[in-house]
């Protein structure tokens, strides 16, 4: 039976990235373990809750700054 070369390089690709997924998910497990202590302590900190990457910032699209530090007093008092 004769396998191309071509085939082969496709084997091998497909076998590296299913490789690289899975040393990703084992990272990203031991990064969460490692640092539990951390995210449980920042859950506990006052204020409103943020979007990932963008954080608090819509909140404060489109008002006065005297909206903004009433917004701010009410949520950090």
């Amino acid at each position: 039976m004769y396998v191309s070369s071509n085939t082969v390089v496709t084997l091998t690709i497909d076998v590296f990235y299913y490789l690289l997924i899975f040393a990703l998910l084992l990272w990203y497990t031991y990064w969460r373990l490692s640092r539990k202590h951390l995210l449980e302590l920042a859950a506990k900190l006052p204020g409103p809750k943020g979007w990932p990457i963008i954080g608090n910032a819509l909140d404060f699209t489109g008002t006065s700054p005297g909206m903004k530090q009433n917004k701010l007093m009410f949520f950090f008092l």
